[in-house]
């Protein structure tokens, strides 16, 4: 194998490993905070808790919703 398609390799697997990175680091505390939200909005304190966490919940889901329009089919369509 030549220098080039070493160095092509080697870039392919060093993007795949960054977008893999990338939406593990991203999607993972994302998850969390849906979750807890979630929990919490079951038995919010106040009114005030209530739209907070509605809030906290439409941005999370705006938020997975542009991970999974621009980071997964990224990740997907890198070259093996």
């Amino acid at each position: 194998m030549d220098q080039a398609a070493i160095s092509t390799s080697a870039l392919s697997e060093a993007a795949r490993t960054a977008l893999h990175r990338l939406d593990h680091d991203l999607r993972t505390p994302l998850n969390v905070i849906q979750g807890f939200a979630a929990l919490a909005r079951k038995d919010p304190a106040s009114a005030d808790q209530a739209l907070y966490l509605d809030q906290v919940i439409e941005q999370a889901d705006v938020l997975q919703r542009l991970l999974d329009e621009r980071i997964t089919p990224l990740h997907r369509s890198a070259p093996p």
